[in-house]
């Protein structure tokens, strides 16, 4: 919050707020912050996949809400595909029950970081690949590794379906 403070449009500490809300288990804090950043800076994808996966995944129900999360994707579907906003996708599509879908994107998502030797990631993937194919949503927006990548933004992490 301090940093916020002396930089509010700090993408970096406005999604790792937003993190630590949901480590706290404030998951309507969360969506909440995610929401009005997504007003507050239209422009900033992060905000919009921060929600989105929040929707997608919170384990409070009064919070999730898969078919909101989905309609948020879309758009930013047309900028650069990352595996974070594929991995998004599938959670979101997980929540609604479309599992074959996410199940293919899941894999896809799985194949880039692959090449693109995100390994570290592999293992959180392959547990919501294996969610997606018993028909279970995954209820872990995050990692402590995608935190990680959230501190280095500028690291390439592509994915293309």
């Amino acid at each position: 919050r301090e940093t916020l403070d002396i930089n509010p449009r700090q993408a970096v500490a406005r999604v790792g707020y937003a993190m630590c809300l949901v480590e706290t288990r404030r998951y309507k804090d969360a969506r909440d912050w995610l929401d009005e950043s997504t007003r507050l800076f239209p422009d900033r994808t992060e905000f919009k996949i921060g929600l989105a996966r929040v929707l997608a995944t919170s384990p409070d129900d009064r919070v999730r809400d898969g078919r909101r999360a989905l309609e948020i994707t879309p758009e930013l579907f047309k900028g650069q595909r990352t595996t974070a906003l594929g991995e998004t996708i599938a959670m979101a599509l997980a929540e609604t029950g479309d599992y074959e879908q996410a199940i293919a994107i899941q894999r896809d998502v799985m194949r880039a970081a692959k090449q693109a030797g995100l390994t570290s990631q592999l293992p959180h993937m392959a547990a919501n690949l294996t969610l997606y194919e018993r028909r279970q949503p995954s209820r872990t927006p995050w990692t402590a590794d995608e935190l990680s990548i959230v501190q280095a933004p500028n690291r390439p992490r592509m994915w293309h379906q």
